[in-house]
């Protein structure tokens, strides 16, 4: 739910690459292809809530490498 629609999209932690995949899902059963977003080194786990209290999702991605994490906020887009 990551654009608001009620169909859960799909957040995926990039060890390798450090960075998220954001996929959106189409509500017919399928997602959209992957957008990137750059973070931490060797990020491991993804966390969603709403981090700011604005009722958009936002995103948390555990970084192993670099031993911190990184907030992706929504901005409602």
């Amino acid at each position: 739910m990551v654009d608001g629609d009620d169909d859960f999209d799909m957040a995926v932690a990039n060890y390798g690459s450090n960075d998220v995949s954001i996929f959106m899902n189409n509500g017919d059963g399928t997602f959209g292809n992957a957008v990137n977003y750059s973070v931490g080194d060797y990020s491991r786990f993804v966390y969603t809530a709403d981090f700011d209290n604005d009722l958009d999702i936002d995103v948390a991605v555990a970084n192993m490498g670099s031993d911190d994490v990184s907030i992706l906020m929504n901005n409602g887009n």
